[in-house]
C-alpha cells in the first residue's frame, strides 16, 4: 500500500504517520537519530511504502539534511520540508520574519484552523511549551514560548547547589519530602502556566477560542487543570497532512 509519511521531529523524539487511502493512520515514535530512523524504517515497512514524505522539525537544516539522506538510503522521496508561510494554508503568521516561526507551531495552526471553526489557541506542551492565538479569519494574533515540565526539573538541579533531579511520579499536595515538592512544583506550574496564558490569550482573540492541546506533556495538563481543552496528540502531524495534501480531508477523523 502506497501512503503520505509525516515526520515531527522534536527536540527529544521522532514522531511519525502513514497514512494511506482509506485506511486509519498507522502511528509510532522514535528517538530523534540515525538508529531511531533505521527503527522508523523497519515500522513504516510493515505498513506500506511512502509515495511523498512531510517533515515538520525543529532541529535545524542540519537535521533535514540528515532525514533527507536516509529518506534516500530508505528509498523513499526527498521530503518536503514544512516551513511558515504567509496566508498560504488558512494561516497568517505574526512574525515579520517568517524563518523565525517554528514549523511545528505552524504545522499546529494550520491544523487547528483545519479542524475547529472560529478562533483557536493552540497550545503544545513539548520541551518547550507553546501557545498561539489565531482569530476565526486566520491571523495568527502571535504567541508565548515557555520552558515545558522537564526544562524546569532540569534548571532545579544544575542551577542550584544540592537540588537533586527528581523523576517523574504521582505525588500529593501538598508535597512532604524535598524530591515530591519539586515534582509537585514543576507540575502545578506547567499547568497552571498553561491555563493562565490560555486564558489571557482567548481575551486577546474576543473573549470565545477553542483551546487546542498537543505535546507529550498534554497528559498532565488535562490530568491536573480546570480549562477545558481539545486534545489532539497528533496535531503537527496532522498540519503536515493538509500542507502537503490542500483541503484533504482529515485521516484521523473522516476519511
Amino acid at each position: 500500500m502506497n501512503g503520505k509519511l509525516l515526520l515531527d521531529a522534536g527536540n527529544s523524539r521522532l514522531k511519525w504517520a502513514f497514512v494511506g487511502a482509506g485506511h486509519e493512520p498507522v502511528t509510532g515514535c522514535v528517538q530523534p537519530d540515525a538508529r531511531g530512523f533505521g527503527e522508523l524504517v523497519r515500522q513504516v515497512a510493515n505498513a506500506g511504502t511512502p509515495d511523498a514524505v512531510a517533515l515538520v522539525s525543529v532541529r535545524g537544516e542540519q537535521f533535514a539534511d540528515q532525514v533527507s539522506g536516509w529518506c534516500a538510503e530508505a528509498g523513499w522521496p526527498e521530503p518536503l520540508r514544512v516551513r511558515a508561510s504567509s496566508g498560504t494554508h488558512g494561516v497568517r503568521p505574526a512574525y515579520a520574519n517568517l524563518d523565525s516561526l517554528g514549523a511545528d507551531r505552524y504545522a499546529a495552526m494550520v491544523a487547528a484552523r483545519r479542524l475547529f471553526s472560529g478562533p483557536v489557541v493552540v497550545v503544545d506542551c513539548g520541551t518547550a511549551v507553546t501557545v498561539d492565538g489565531v482569530d476565526e479569519a486566520g491571523a495568527h494574533a502571535g504567541g508565548v514560548i515557555m520552558p515545558g515540565r522537564d526544562l524546569m526539573l532540569d534548571a532545579l538541579s544544575t542551577g542550584t547547589a544540592v537540588l537533586p533531579r527528581a523523576e517523574d511520579r504521582e505525588v500529593d499536595f501538598p508535597a512532604v519530602n524535598t524530591v515530591d515538592a519539586i515534582v509537585s512544583g514543576s507540575t502545578l506550574g506547567l499547568v497552571y502556566a498553561v491555563e493562565g496564558i490560555c486564558r489571557r490569550m482567548v481575551e486577546c482573540l474576543g473573549g470565545q477560542a477553542e483551546c487546542v492541546l498537543t505535546g507529550g506533556n498534554a497528559g498532565l495538563v488535562r490530568a491536573h487543570g480546570t480549562l477545558s481543552y481539545a486534545w489532539r496528540p497528533w496535531l503537527v502531524l496532522q498540519g503536515a497532512y493538509f500542507i502537503m495534501e490542500g483541503e484533504s480531508c482529515d485521516p484521523w477523523h473522516s476519511c
